[in-house]
């Protein structure tokens, strides 16, 4: 029988180099392809299983680690070769040769090795990771913030406190207290000494007519979660995203006390197992304080101190507007002072009259502010 020529290309090395390993290409050519086929198998069956346990993650908000995201596109690419390699195999069995029983023995032996070096590749400690820390977004305060130092120093005290859960800060409209929030707030900046402290700052309001759902909602922009596209709701995604996480909630302005389980937030409990999770509200009612388990925690924000007062007052009219006339300065304190400390007031106030160089406009606020029922401006219900 006459040898083919292009099977005497391949035969020449074995005979040039009679290993072992160049006859068993040829001799054990089903042998090759089952291990071959048997190696494939548990790949695909690894792929499936990490499949599964990121799809597992992605419930949680988690995503597969860039190993994993790595590992894949090698598994595709190594499943193609092989199919058209065992595509081959069944064709050879059709219309056997030498030549192909080499040609192919010697490809299924190889990518066999390949098949096992990618499964090792797949051997993972985690397959999905929590998403980088969200950390703490900077929130926009005044500047400058007079007569907040204390209540400041006392709030974060509490938020290290790992007994502490929830912190409750109340006092009248305009006093401070989304002032004394977004102080805290910008505490855990990056950069600073105490941005690793949680996973997550999240400031959500909470005014008086604000749903449920809106209030979610907001929670889930801060998180940048995913929106609920099945039976789950915002309340499980958003508990199955924190409860394995140190998160501070910063909750303003809240007028009625909150179901927490409702929202989806885990139970503020301090710090345990690592994780802490704490709650810091603001509200005009102590009582809200109290339905929301912070009453032995509370912060109330009083009116400023006439010093601090003064001088908040006397930075936002400006020192040239009150010295441009001798007879203005003992009529800027009268003003200041009849705004009762209330720093909201004394800065919608002092504004108001940055521009008046005129002593006839001072009496008139004075008497205007003496005449007023409450001595507040009514222009001061937004909370400062």
């Amino acid at each position: 029988m006459a040898i083919e020529v292009p099977f005497i290309n391949y035969l020449l090395p074995c005979c040039l180099n009679p290993t072992k390993q160049q006859f068993d290409y040829l001799l054990k050519l089903k042998k090759n392809v089952q291990d071959l086929s048997e190696a494939m198998s548990r790949l695909e069956a690894k792929l499936a299983d990490i499949r599964r346990k990121v799809a597992e993650g992605e419930k949680n908000q988690e995503a597969c680690t860039d190993e994993v995201a790595d590992w894949v596109p090698k598994v595709i690419d190594v499943e193609q070769r092989v199919k058209k390699i065992l595509k081959k195999y069944d064709q050879h069995v059709c219309l056997p040769n030498i030549w192909s029983s080499y040609r192919i023995g010697k490809r299924a032996f190889k990518m066999r090795a390949k098949v096992e070096k990618v499964i090792e590749q797949g051997c993972f400690q985690a397959v999905t990771a929590k998403p980088p820390s969200g950390g703490c977004q900077e929130m926009p305060c005044p500047t400058p913030v007079f007569g907040m130092d204390s209540y400041l120093q006392q709030a974060l005290s509490y938020i290290s406190d790992d007994g502490v859960g929830i912190v409750g800060i109340w006092g009248m409209g305009g006093v401070g207290k989304t002032t004394l929030l977004q102080k805290i707030n910008n505490t855990f900046l990056p950069g600073g000494g105490r941005n690793n402290e949680f996973d997550y700052v999240i400031w959500a309001v909470a005014s008086t007519g604000l749903s449920l759902k809106r209030l979610q909602e907001s929670i889930f922009k801060r998180l940048d979660l995913k929106l609920p596209d099945g039976a789950e709701s915002y309340s499980q995604i958003i508990f199955n995203f924190l409860r394995n996480r140190s998160f501070l909630l910063l909750l303003d302005d809240l007028w009625t006390g909150v179901n927490l389980d409702e929202v989806g937030i885990p139970e503020p409990r301090g710090a345990a197992g690592g994780i802490k999770r704490k709650l810091v509200l603001t509200t005009r009612d102590a009582s809200v304080c109290g339905r929301m388990g912070a009453s032995r925690t509370m912060i109330r924000i009083e009116c400023l101190g006439w010093e601090d007062a003064w001088r908040l007052f006397e930075e936002k009219v400006d020192a040239s507007i009150i010295d441009s006339d001798p007879t203005i300065p003992p009529l800027a304190m009268l003003v200041a002072k009849e705004c009762d400390g209330l720093p909201l007031a004394l800065i919608i106030v002092g504004r108001a009259m940055s521009i008046k160089t005129d002593v006839r406009d001072w009496n008139f606020a004075v008497d205007s502010l003496r005449s007023s029922s409450s001595r507040v401006p009514a222009t001061t219900t937004r909370s400062y």
